[in-house]
């Protein structure tokens, strides 16, 4: 019988949400002060009909002819209802529960008020009254002898106590625990112990340990974990923003870089662009020789060229194929079909390299493998080189990777002049079409004027945005100062963002930060460390507020100092151009609407900017 009780209580608990489980990035903070890898919660195990019959049915033996059951917890108080209940339709005529009671809480001073409210609705305990406690999860006994001193201070001489489930820390080899001195019976010893900790030597709490984690808090009522119960801060260090500062330094007096610019190459739109034809023409040549060296490192090792047809590969390939002295072939993979009878001569090569400006997604590349592989070529080598590569991941990078592998039976190579991590946002994620998009819809709300007009025209431009990224309150300049630790002082907007959009990627690569919420923990920048300090001048703090998620900024419960720190921003005189910036970070969700300050802010403004802002904020202007 033990062994199908058993049997019965593991497949409940396999039920699905009655386990929370083993996470690398928290752990679980139980309501009676010890700390869990993974957490147990009988409420949810137990809850449907055949669960409660096959409990109740364990639960006969310790029912006696008038029995008060008391619950661990009102999570399984369904538990002793359903035992009465079970009782009466199985016509148990010498057997009944007389109530059923939850502990309120743990520790001594829910076990007085516990008897101090049972005892003023029941303050008669008759004579062969008995009492049954029953708890969900057992692994250090104390809440059963809370319990049985409940039910001996309430005047019942006759007390069983029953854990449904036992962690088997101190098992013996009869298959018992030293738990039992509390307990009449432990119905199901879990396999694991759940990896429980004392909350005053956890290891897992520990932050030298090289697997700490923070402690989530399980409610005590509803033994459930709030959507984002953890905030873990992180902090825009520059470690992060070391590679892209590098980068775009290199080349910080070519306009390059920009944002919000749909490619010509292929017509999809990016929030961020990076032209490598204005690299590849960099009047000191950086990007040229930085190039011809990759391709000399592929000397001998490759035999034909191929590259898709738009003017900055094709250039690029005529450099290589004048270098190396081999032939080139220029074909969209779409057209490979098509090609010459030389061509094909020549794409028979046993040595292949693609030549390309950059590589994002990779979904040229992989358009190409798909093409070759289809129209029968079988090459021995073959090598990709980019002008920039520029992922969002190393898994990407390697995924990439492993494209140019499939091309032939050996190891393959990926090559880049320039790499870096950068988000890879089109039109739903593009911060400045999101903005483009809410200026346009004020014509609906019947809000018109000559700044708002002008600013619309701005964010229309076909060849993307170099400056005035951000809508500044006045006329100071979104610049960095001397020594930045994102870039020389003479970077334009575009260029700085494009740094401070590739350290928080950086930082999502590295887990500090998530690129999807994923509760219960709320990975965050918090305000001290972005806001306010020497480093985080206006046009860093508009980068951060333009290139960060939703998630990255605001926690779903968000605490005071966020608040405090909007505040500040917005009715700061040093540094009042960031003003719409924080007022277009609140209306995208990405900061904590502070509705006083906004409004007093909103006054000074064009009034036709006062009202949508108030609209969108949902605020009240004074009269």
């Amino acid at each position: 019988m033990p062994l199908l009780r058993r049997a019965e209580l593991n497949y409940y608990a396999g039920e699905s949400g009655a386990l929370l489980p083993q996470s690398g990035t928290f752990h679980y903070a139980g309501p009676n002060g010890q700390h869990y890898r993974s957490f147990l919660r009988v409420g949810s195990a137990i809850q449907s009909p055949d669960s409660l019959d096959a409990v109740s049915f364990w639960l006969l033996p310790y029912v006696g002819p008038s029995t008060m059951v008391i619950v661990e917890t009102t999570t399984i108080s369904i538990i002793g209802m359903h035992l009465a209940q079970y009782l009466r339709e199985e016509a148990y005529e010498d057997r009944a529960i007389t109530a059923v009671h939850a502990l309120p809480g743990y520790g001594r001073p829910a076990l007085r008020q516990f008897i101090a409210r049972t005892r003023a609705t029941r303050p008669v305990i008759v004579d062969g009254a008995s009492a049954l406690v029953v708890i969900s999860v057992s692994s250090t006994g104390v809440m059963a002898e809370i319990a049985r001193s409940a039910a001996h201070d309430l005047g019942f001489t006759t007390t069983a106590a029953v854990a449904l489930y036992g962690t088997p820390a101190r098992a013996t080899d009869a298959g018992t625990s030293d738990q039992t001195s509390a307990l009449n019976d432990v119905f199901c010893f879990l396999e694991s112990d759940l990896g429980r900790s004392p909350s005053n030597d956890c290891e897992m709490c520990d932050p030298k340990a090289p697997h700490s984690s923070p402690a989530l808090p399980i409610s005590p009522v509803t033994f459930t974990v709030g959507v984002a119960e953890s905030v873990v801060p992180a902090k825009l260090d520059a470690v992060y923003a070391t590679e892209a500062k590098e980068f775009v330094d290199r080349y910080r007096t070519t306009d390059a870089f920009s944002v919000h610019r749909d490619d010509p190459s292929d017509g999809r739109h990016h929030a961020v662009h990076i032209d490598v034809a204005k690299l590849l023409g960099h009047k000191d040549n950086i990007f040229k020789v930085r190039f011809l060296a990759k391709v000399d490192e592929l000397a001998g090792q490759v035999d034909t060229i191929l590259a898709p047809d738009h003017l900055t590969a094709r250039s690029m390939a005529k450099l290589a194929g004048d270098r190396l002295k081999i032939p080139v072939v220029v074909r969209n993979p779409q057209d490979l079909g098509a090609a010459t009878a030389e061509e094909i001569a020549h794409l028979n090569a046993s040595r292949l390299l693609i030549i390309d400006d950059a590589i994002v997604s990779g979904d040229r590349l992989r358009s190409f493998r798909d093409e070759l592989i289809e129209k029968g070529y079988d090459h021995e080598e073959c090598h990709a080189l980019v002008g920039v590569l520029r992922t969002q991941t190393d898994s990407e990078t390697r995924g990439i990777a492993n494209i140019v592998h499939q091309l032939g039976p050996t190891e393959k190579q990926l090559h880049a002049v320039e790499q870096v991590l950068l988000p890879n946002w089109q039109e739903d994620d593009c911060p400045w079409c999101w903005e483009q998009n809410l200026l346009h819809s004020r014509g609906k709300l019947g809000i018109n004027s000559e700044q708002l007009a002008n600013r619309e025209t701005v964010l229309t431009s076909a060849n993307g945005l170099r400056e005035v990224l951000f809508w500044g309150w006045n006329d100071d300049q979104f610049r960095l100062g001397p020594n930045s630790v994102f870039g020389h002082k003479d970077l334009n907007q575009a260029q700085v963002f494009v740094v401070v959009s590739s350290a928080l990627q950086s930082m999502r690569n590295r887990n500090v930060l998530d690129e999807q919420f994923t509760p219960p923990v709320s990975k965050v920048l918090t305000p001290e460390f972005w806001t306010h300090g020497r480093f985080y001048v206006n046009v860093v703090v508009a980068s951060i507020l333009r290139a960060a998620r939703r998630h990255d900024l605001l926690a779903p419960t968000p605490g005071k100092a966020y608040l405090s720190a909007a505040e500040s921003r917005l009715g700061k005189r040093k540094g009042t151009n960031l003003r719409m910036e924080v007022l277009l970070g609140m209306a995208a969700g990405k900061m904590p609407t502070a509705q006083m300050a906004a409004a007093v802010a909103l006054e000074e403004a064009d009034p036709a900017i006062g009202s949508l802002f108030n609209q969108l904020l949902g605020l009240s202007p004074k009269q």
